[in-house]
């Protein structure tokens, strides 16, 4: 009876488990998600932008799920309407509005299935310009942060959102290859491009208050923290930050938006709550939508930062990667030459080693010395051999385009 307890009981440690999927988690919902501002400036690049979208189900993929061929307007609820553009990809656009700031404005959404959403009417708020954005040394990474100030008092609630290109350089560079029979010099025509950009946008919600304070001033309010070790701060970076002026239920929304996606995972974190927006689905007013519609005059302020400006001696973690693995092209043993095709000019490799195309770098511009290997019948090369790296480690567009966006501004 004892043995058969303990069989019992290892077969329920060790039998077949069934996944548990909760509801929540396997639901098909679609839901509508509205992202965009109601933009009050008339500048010539002032455009009002309105990205619409649909909730997915966590099992399935990440990815985007815009919502198609939809009719969007700007409306104040008195006769005016002026209909924004379908760019496509779930992207609504129109240029300068020309609204009366005195006035309410809200949105009116019609889906292809011919469902009807619709925002609140809202007063416009006012944003004040941008005064500066600048960076400190938070060792081991640096801080960016901005300034800004309304005189007349009248903002008090903030919110910012950043695009962010930065000019990089390959860790290594190539001047020989080999043709599968032979090292051989790169020439222009296959020469691996060195310079390349990278581009990302802020993921988390930037927020800032004066309401406690006397005068509506936003001092060195931080938003974004770049790592030292990353390739941003390689050559050349640049910032383009958008700053918001909020009403109080506006700031309210995006605060539980900031605390249900950033500030969970401990037992003294705030408990996630039901986050609620000012738009309906009128057809019908049971179905949850997502999102916040404000109307304020969007500003917009690039920035850009020079390596060569920032007094740390800060190394991206990737160059550092590729010095790892910096690997030895071996001789083929001298004695018995096994393999070995003579280069005129150049040292005298082991080909079979080699594979074709493999990508290599004289080794005076290697710091460090050869690593050992213990092969047999094979010497390491002798000073000035060569040494090998992976192909992304040479080549800068494994990580971004090699051409700058159209607006970069050169040293």
């Amino acid at each position: 009876m004892k043995n058969y307890l303990y069989a019992l009981l290892l077969a329920g440690l060790f039998g077949c488990k069934v996944p548990y999927q909760p509801p929540v988690v396997a639901a098909p919902n679609s839901y509508l998600v509205v992202e965009g501002v109601i933009n009050t400036a008339n500048g010539s690049t002032d455009s009002t932008i309105i990205k619409l979208s649909r909730t997915s189900s966590l099992l399935k993929a990440d990815k985007p799920n815009p919502e198609l061929h939809a009719q969007v307007d700007v409306e104040d609820g008195q006769g005016f309407v002026v209909a924004l553009k379908d760019a496509g990809l779930g992207n609504y656009v129109a240029a300068q509005l020309g609204l009366d700031t005195t006035k309410k404005y809200r949105l009116r959404i019609i889906t292809a299935d011919k469902k009807v959403y619709l925002s609140d009417l809202v007063s416009a708020t006012y944003t004040p310009p941008i005064d500066s954005i600048g960076f400190t040394v938070l060792n081991p990474q640096v801080m960016i942060y901005v300034n800004a100030h309304n005189p007349a008092n009248n903002t008090r609630y903030y919110r910012w959102d950043f695009t962010e290109d930065w000019e990089f350089l390959s860790p290594f560079e190539s001047f020989f290859m080999t043709n599968g029979i032979a090292i051989v010099p790169r020439t222009a025509a296959n020469a691996f491009p060195i310079k390349c950009w990278g581009h990302s946008a802020s993921t988390n919600v930037l927020l800032g208050s004066t309401v406690k304070l006397a005068s509506d001033v936003i001092y060195q309010t931080p938003v974004a923290y770049i790592s030292g070790t990353s390739d941003k701060l390689d050559y050349r970076y640049s910032m383009q930050l958008k700053q918001y002026g909020l009403s109080q239920d506006a700031f309210k929304f995006w605060s539980q938006i900031q605390k249900n996606t950033e500030q969970l995972g401990t037992i003294f974190d705030a408990q996630p709550s039901q986050i609620n927006g000012n738009i309906q689905c009128i057809t019908n007013p049971a179905e949850p939508v997502f999102g916040y519609i404000s109307v304020t005059n969007i500003r917009v302020k690039r920035v850009y930062i020079n390596r060569a400006n920032i007094p740390v001696p800060f190394k991206s973690d990737f160059g550092h990667s590729c010095e790892i693995r910096l690997d030895t092209i071996f001789y083929i043993n001298p004695t018995t030459l096994i393999g070995v095709v003579p280069t005129p000019g150049y040292p005298t490799v082991a080909t079979a080693l080699i594979p074709a195309g493999s990508y290599l770098i004289p080794v005076e511009m290697i710091s460090q010395p050869f690593i050992n290997h213990t092969v047999p019948n094979i010497q390491p090369v002798i000073d000035p051999g060569y040494s090998a790296l992976p192909q992304q480690c040479l080549d800068c567009s494994f990580r971004g385009p090699t051409k700058p966006p159209p607006w970069w501004v050169e040293n």
